[in-house]
């Protein structure tokens, strides 16, 4: 049987409907003719191989996104997991994980999980409260990484998060950005160990 890896992307969230349209005017696509620059996200296979089973779930109105939609969307995916996956979440997917797994019981064993740039406060739902310390009993391995020039996500953040969290491995840089290089050689070295 392979290994199992989700894989739950970022997304954005708003206090108000038109703070979401003010959003859409002022977002500029890029050029629709330019590759898309890869990502450590989307190179999983790459650099775990075949034995590696890989689940993107695209979560609902990634744009605006709402907790709730998103607590129904991941548990469709409950059935197909078997224990001792691993789950990684970057951005608002680390942080709905975080909320998700300190407020609800899964019938699978969590192998790992790995929470990259987390935000602990937001909106639509998402947010991280006092039960986030009852995650080190839920999950034997968490690793939360952050580096300190990140603009999205204040790396205090996840300072915030490791203090509820103490068990939890806290993997800082000073030069990731809100991590989306297109390597992330330290995610994948504890993937597979």
């Amino acid at each position: 049987m392979k290994h199992q890896l989700v894989h739950i992307h970022g997304g954005e969230w708003f206090d108000s409907y038109e703070a979401y349209i003010d959003y859409l005017r002022a977002y500029e696509i890029g050029d629709p003719n330019e590759p898309s620059a890869r990502k450590w996200r989307d190179r999983y296979e790459e650099f775990l191989g075949e034995s590696w089973q890989i689940i993107r779930p695209e979560m609902p109105s990634s744009r605006n996104a709402k907790y709730n939609e998103w607590k129904i969307w991941f548990e469709k995916y409950a059935p197909y997991l078997h224990d001792e996956v691993t789950l990684v979440g970057h951005s608002l997917g680390a942080t709905f994980l975080a909320q998700y797994l300190s407020h609800e019981t899964v019938p699978y064993v969590i192998r790992a999980l790995h929470l990259v740039a987390p935000a602990f406060e937001g909106a639509g739902g998402f947010g991280l409260d006092d039960e986030l310390a009852t995650l080190g009993q839920k999950v034997p391995n968490i690793y939360l990484y952050h580096s300190k020039d990140d603009t999205l996500v204040p790396y205090e953040d996840s300072l915030r998060m490791h203090a509820l969290v103490p068990e939890a491995e806290l993997i800082t840089f000073s030069d990731r950005g809100h991590m989306l290089q297109p390597d992330f050689p330290e995610l994948m070295e504890r993937i597979t160990t």
